[in-house]
């Protein structure tokens, strides 16, 4: 007979309970909570959709590498000479991680200039 094993979600108090009693509510022994005995988890994963070469290694070749940052043949990138401390607009000076310049009002994740009608 299987048996499920899992935390009170009110005082983690390890339990343990017969894999038939999953989906019942138990009052837990500890901290005297209702709670509901989980699901079983399955043991043993499905793996049977990984390949193995003839070295008996993994074969990863169709999973994409999401570490590389090097860019694909046909990828253009351009070079960023932009200050991140200088207006875009304006060309006044902004605190480091502002997004909004005080001089002329433009805001920078916007691409515009902004207004306040304070009358």
């Amino acid at each position: 007979m299987s048996s499920i094993n899992f935390n009170c979600p009110n005082c983690e108090q390890h339990l343990e309970a017969p894999a038939e009693m999953a989906g019942e509510t138990l009052e837990c022994p500890n901290c005297k909570q209702p709670l509901v005995v989980p699901e079983a988890i399955k043991e043993d994963p499905d793996l049977s959709d990984i390949s193995f070469g003839g070295d008996s290694t993994p074969s990863m070749s169709s999973v994409p590498n999401v570490f590389d940052t090097t860019p694909a043949e046909d990828t253009v990138v351009e070079e960023s000479k932009v200050d991140e401390n200088v207006c875009p607009e304006c060309g006044a000076s902004m605190q480091e991680g502002s997004v909004l310049c005080i001089g002329c009002g433009f805001h920078k994740g916007l691409g515009k200039k902004i207004s306040t009608d304070l009358g």
